[in-house]
């Protein structure tokens, strides 16, 4: 829904000139969708889509439509070049996309043969074309955005690579590779940017420079928002209780592979028998005292010397390290019936919390879990239970526990400003007065917001203009605010930020867009038909509906067959030049059914050419009796010869039969 060119000279530059990076390619004048728009793409590819990444910036997504490529045109790097710097951005998905993605003399390139510089993930590493073998540029590549500078040296069929991430401009500890060869020694200009086999990248911001230029070129962002976290409590104080029995781990217990034997800590299961049971200083969280567990040992519960009073409310915080394939963690309040030896059964759990965590050695903070008592719980011992699992691999799942507390109230967490209205990311809104609500951060010394917001009209997203805005001072209580009328083709560009204790918090960035004013057409082929073949041709009257864009000529109308038996000869001929009534003569000489299909094509609107169609069938019968026998089965009862008329024949069928003698001469076993 959204709608470049830049020509320049190239020169031979031998050393490093200075220059500015021109820009090639960055995706933002092109709709939403497939690339290979005939109205403004230069991209080949069978379904390479132009999709909308990090901080509202366009890219082509190349991951399941390889090979796409583009031609360089006046940005072909001639062979007598000896230096040209081509920049690019791509997106490492999981390091294993196995596609080269860079320069060739190739005009049409489709295999790793028609590239000749290019970087490329190979097994989770990120590797470099040197003549016949890829070494590794980097090890271990990371999922996320990556700056490539490909310093081309075309008359000496070599190049050097600088990598990096972020928006700063390439350094010497940047380079990664110098004077690797092509993979096959070209006597041609460069003549395209290609990406050709494999899963394909996620790549942007193409730029192409006359000697060596290793400037990040610059990209118009919004602001990237701020954290709102932690948590507050309601309903309480907030203090802490003293009556959880070692919740820091500093009475560790003893190795074991029964039972878990740490002071205040029970299990309803022994330790897996390749567990050696330590349970004591174990890559603490900052007390020198941890709980390390072993999935499969759990669940762990204490019981504290809280007895529970109905209408009060109390929160358990918690401190939890995922290991390995760990990747949730459950906290659970529970009852016991005695702290000392917790009796009861905390399977039975009055309230759970699930975290989704990770198992790369992270502590999660201040994960918690709340509960108000009821009139049935008074008196009883209060309780936490700890659960780790894992979705993946839970014999090889490890967590750690740290810094277990309750406290008096319920724990809340803290917020930003969340669920816009439009909708984030919408494409279609229906034009006309449009109100923005939110709900507001939950932060309790939040004391005012500020409300930024842009409207656009055109094909890309004026980052810069929005950046520029005035904010509209809002009370901290305030959740819409309206922003007039909006027509076809805008986009709002809108966040709330927040004010917590005289500092201003950034809010997330949000968009929607209206519909567009280039709809498709709306094609009706008109009606079926039963005909037969003496009373051919049929005339046909279609309906084309342009919505009033006046982008359908009548060329842009077009009468086809789609199916019919074989061998007949048939034909559908236009017979009007009103492209929006148009007619057609249908004939053949052969009975059967035909799919006629009614296409129509607008022209003239900003989303390029739109193509809709309709089908409508005719049945043609051998003769008009037969076409009778279509529409309603059955003769006449004085038609005896069925020939759909009831005349003198009829009436010689009867007398032949007039005299005819049908009793029986014999019998006739039955």
């Amino acid at each position: 829904m959204m709608k470049s060119m830049v020509q320049f000279v190239l020169g031979l530059a031998v050393f490093s000139v200075p220059a500015t990076a021109v820009l090639f390619e960055d995706f933002e004048t092109y709709k939403l969708g497939r690339a290979q728009d005939t109205t403004n793409s230069k991209w080949v590819s069978t379904s390479a889509q132009v999709v909308l990444g990090d901080n509202l910036s366009k890219g082509l997504d190349a991951r399941s439509a390889v090979p796409v490529y583009a031609s360089l045109g006046s940005f072909s790097i001639p062979d007598s070049d000896a230096q040209t710097t081509v920049f690019f951005r791509f997106y490492v998905a999981t390091g294993s996309e196995n596609s080269p993605i860079g320069v060739t003399d190739s005009a049409t390139p489709s295999s790793y043969s028609h590239m000749d510089a290019y970087v490329q993930c190979i097994s989770g590493n990120l590797t470099a074309r040197n003549g016949s073998s890829s070494p590794t540029i980097i090890s271990g590549i990371q999922p996320g955005w990556y700056n490539v500078w490909l310093v081309i040296n075309n008359m000496a069929n070599t190049y050097d690579v600088y990598v990096n991430q972020g928006l700063a401009n390439a350094s010497e500890a940047d380079k990664k590779a110098t004077g690797f060869t092509f993979r096959t020694p070209s006597t041609d200009s460069i003549r395209s940017f290609a990406n050709v086999y494999g899963s394909g990248h996620l790549f942007d911001d193409i730029y192409i420079t006359p000697g060596l230029e290793l400037s990040n070129p610059p990209k118009s962002v919004p602001p990237s928002p701020d954290t709102i976290g932690g948590y507050f409590v309601t309903q309480g104080t907030g203090a802490e209780y003293s009556t959880v029995i070692n919740g820091h781990f500093t009475l560790p217990g003893v190795a074991s592979t029964g039972t878990i034997n740490v002071p205040g800590w029970y299990s309803n299961q022994t330790v897996w028998s390749a567990d050696t049971g330590t349970r004591h200083n174990d890559h603490s969280d900052g007390d020198g005292w941890s709980f390390s567990e072993k999935i499969t040992d759990g669940p762990i519960w204490t019981v504290t010397q809280t007895r529970m009073i109905p209408g009060q409310s109390y929160s358990f915080l918690a401190d939890v390290q995922g290991r390995w394939d760990c990747n949730r963690v459950y906290l659970s309040v529970v009852i016991g019936e005695d702290p000392n030896t917790g009796l009861g059964d905390p399977n039975v759990s009055l309230a759970t919390a699930e975290y989704v965590i990770g198992g790369n050695g992270i502590w999660y903070r201040d994960l918690f879990v709340s509960y108000t008592a009821t009139e049935a719980d008074a008196g009883k011992h209060i309780g936490l239970k700890l659960e780790g699992s894992s979705t993946t691999n839970v014999n090889n799942s490890w967590i750690r526990y740290d810094n277990i507390r309750m406290i008096d109230g319920l724990v809340v967490s803290k917020y930003g400003p969340k669920n816009p209205q439009p909708e984030d990311k919408s494409w279609d809104i229906v034009p006309g007065e449009v109100t923005l609500t939110w709900i507001p951060s939950n932060d309790p010394n939040s004391s005012g917001q500020r409300l930024y917001y842009y409207i656009g009209t055109g094909n890309g997203f004026n980052v810069s203009a929005y950046n520029a805005v005035s904010p509209v001072v809002l009370p901290v209580s305030a959740n819409s605010y309206a922003i007039g009328t909006l027509t076809f083709d805008q986009y709002v560009l809108w966040r709330v930020d927040t004010v917590i204790d005289g500092v201003v918090y950034t809010g997330p960035t949000w968009y929607f867009v209206t519909q567009t004013a280039d709809f498709p057409p709306v094609v009706e082929a008109g009606y079926n038909y039963i005909t037969w073949v003496g009373n051919l041709p049929q005339l046909l009257m279609g309906i084309v509906d342009d919505l009033g864009e006046n982008d359908i000529a009548d060329a842009d109308v077009v009468w086809s067959i789609d199916s019919g038996p074989a061998g007949a000869e048939a034909s559908v001929v236009k017979t009007s030049s009103n492209p929006l009534a148009p007619t057609a003569l249908f004939t053949s000489n052969m009975a059967g059914t035909y799919i006629i299909r009614l296409t129509a094509t607008d022209t003239g609107g900003n989303q390029g050419p739109q193509t809709s169609f309709d089908t409508l069938t005719v049945r043609v019968a051998s003769d008009a009796c037969a076409a009778q026998q279509m529409v309603q089965p059955g003769y006449n009862s004085a038609d005896l010869n069925q020939d759909c008329i009831v005349d003198l024949e009829d009436l010689s069928v009867v007398a032949v039969q007039w005299l005819t003698d049908i009793s029986l001469s014999a019998s006739v076993p039955y």
